[in-house]
């Protein structure tokens, strides 16, 4: 059983976007700035500390999850796919 045209269009469109999206995020100059603006006097309480450890703790486990992910999806799909 193949899956139609329009199936497969679509599915290149979604990883193109994915693509896209993960480029951009690498370019972007966000986290930069942070590490800038956290090296003024008095840039945050310890609370707000808190609160900013947590969101790079869970941005780095779902960056993580991305790769991990990411590499399955190609490995399972070698699994299938004809070899070039």
């Amino acid at each position: 059983m193949h899956v139609a045209r329009p199936h497969i269009d679509q599915l290149e469109h979604k990883i193109t976007d994915l693509a896209l999206a993960l480029a951009q995020l690498a370019e972007s100059r966000e986290l930069h700035e942070l590490q800038r603006l956290i090296h003024f006097p008095g840039w945050t309480t310890p609370a707000e500390l808190g609160f900013v450890h947590s969101l790079l703790d869970a941005m780095l486990s779902q960056a993580a999850l991305l790769r991990r992910l990411q590499g399955e999806l190609l490995q399972n799909g070698r699994k299938v796919a004809p070899r070039d």
